[in-house]
């Protein structure tokens, strides 16, 4: 989550047009949220940059019964699914958990049990955002009584935000 860490505290213009969904959308934006795709895309620009040319995928389709949006596959069969979501409203670790989580944890249902879930959290932040370490957990999900439990690591990063660096 090495990622998020950067991020967390970055100004918009950390990379140009990259990173400026950290800050709020420009006037004249279709939308008063940025889209999903944006955190993703600069997701997968670090990774790209991070690893091994070829082991960072976009979109792989059948990947237990569904489509990660990034994955890590360090050699043939191995995948780490990464998926990215965004909410535009308040979150508890629960919220997250009980809307993205069965998801994510499918996509590890043919590799190793182990994945990223990535969040944007384009809520409203005019009271600041708490510490990073409040917004980085793991936990562990099994879809049924009988499946191997997978590791979900979790991250929530504070995106549309007039002010990066103000924390409560």
């Amino acid at each position: 989550m090495k990622f998020l860490y950067l991020r967390f505290d970055a100004t918009p213009n950390l990379y140009g047009d990259s990173t400026a969904y950290l800050g709020p959308p420009p006037s004249g934006h279709p939308t008063r949220f940025w889209p999903e795709k944006a955190l993703q895309d600069d997701y997968h620009r670090d990774l790209v940059a991070a690893f091994p040319h070829g082991t960072i995928h976009r979109e792989q389709p059948d990947r237990g019964g569904g489509r990660s949006d990034l994955e890590y596959e360090p050699r043939p069969g191995m995948r780490f699914p990464i998926e990215v979501k965004r909410r535009t409203t308040p979150f508890t670790h629960s919220d997250v958990q009980t809307a993205y989580l069965a998801q994510t944890a499918t996509y590890t249902a043919t590799s190793v049990p182990f994945a990223l879930l990535l969040v944007g959290d384009h809520s409203r932040h005019s009271g600041g955002s708490s510490h990073v370490k409040d917004r980085v957990w793991t936990t562990l999900h099994a879809r049924s009584p009988t499946e191997l439990p997978r590791l979900i690591i979790i991250g929530v990063l504070p995106i549309g935000r007039a002010t990066p660096s103000h924390t409560r």
